[in-house]
């Protein structure tokens, strides 16, 4: 009888538990979305065949199409400063990628070719001619295959902070399923991106790895980023276990020799890993320029976004 009554004691317990954390689950999204975010007057959406997407368009002359960082806490956000001021002399598109900020979050194993398709598409059907794309951390290979892809549809190729060749040709391995098998649990995956996705945990790895000077972050930043990882609520894991586990990289080697188009690698200064990267691009693609900003490391637009528009200017 006494094993009986542990059993059912364990049972209750593991059922409040569950009950627990789902509630704590569903109010940490809440919370984190509840507040409204003013809504740009130049944005759209975009019925795309895997989601709606949303997007904005500003100014007028040449086009180009801003791509942020693949990372669930990324958007067009990561643009905000550089945008009006490009819009005087280009029309400025912005998307947020399937996943990402306002964007529709599926809740599907995301890969390289799925963005790929989505910007090929993006281009042809909404902004209807060749434009210049520049692109922001990990979303290089993305724009880079699909220009392979559909070479007519860009102009130049700006690669701020992208990804090197190694990150690129990482391959999902068996502790690899194992994660993604935990990120996929309804309650505990959850929770597991919930604690990744914390203002605190957002905060030390910006100030960490992605700024040089640490009040380049406001509580502003960091309340968009939040924000935006939270969006769309539990789908937004899917996302982040596709990225986690390798399955959005894709080895880019033979697309950066058979590429014609003009490639800009900009990065910062204090960047380590920057001046591998560009070495590695160069080396199967010797046409590539490089440009090294001062005062900086990864997340150039938001730390220093005049060095870009000069750089742009130059370009």
């Amino acid at each position: 009888m006494k094993s009986k009554e542990k059993i059912l004691t364990a049972l209750a317990l593991t059922t409040a538990a569950t009950a627990t954390i789902t509630l704590i689950n569903k109010y940490l999204f809440y919370s984190a979305t509840k507040d409204a975010v003013l809504t740009d007057p130049n944005s759209h959406t975009y019925n795309w065949r895997y989601g709606t997407i949303y997007y904005t368009k500003q100014g007028t002359g040449n086009p180009i199409l801003l791509v942020h960082n693949l990372d669930n806490i990324s958007s067009d956000y990561e643009w905000n400063k550089i945008i009006e001021p490009l819009s005087k002399s280009h029309t400025v598109y912005t998307i947020d990628l399937l996943g990402c900020g306002k964007s529709e979050k599926p809740d599907f194993t995301y890969t390289n070719f799925v963005f790929v398709q989505l910007i090929n598409d993006f281009v042809k059907n909404i902004i209807g001619q060749r434009t210049d794309i520049m692109t922001l951390g990990y979303s290089s290979s993305i724009a880079l295959m699909a220009c392979v892809y559909n070479a007519e549809l860009f102009n130049k190729l700006i690669f701020i902070s992208p990804e090197s060749i190694l990150e690129s040709v990482q391959v999902p391995t068996r502790f690899s399923k194992i994660r993604r098998t935990i990120l996929d649990l309804p309650i505990i995956g959850t929770l597991v991106y919930n604690i990744a996705h914390s203002k605190k945990m957002i905060r030390e790895e910006l100030i960490d790895k992605k700024v040089y000077t640490r009040n380049a972050i406001t509580n502003k930043d960091i309340y968009y980023f939040h924000h935006n990882s939270h969006l769309g609520g539990a789908n937004a894991k899917s996302l982040y276990s596709s990225i986690k586990n390798s399955y959005t990289k894709i080895n880019i080697t033979n697309a950066l020799k058979e590429i014609n188009h003009s490639i800009f690698i900009v990065g910062g200064e204090y960047d380590d890993s920057y001046h591998d990267t560009v070495k590695q691009y160069k080396m199967y693609n010797p046409a590539v320029e490089s440009i090294t900003l001062p005062k900086c490391k990864k997340l150039i637009p938001l730390e220093v976004p005049n060095y870009i528009l000069n750089i742009l200017k130059m370009i």
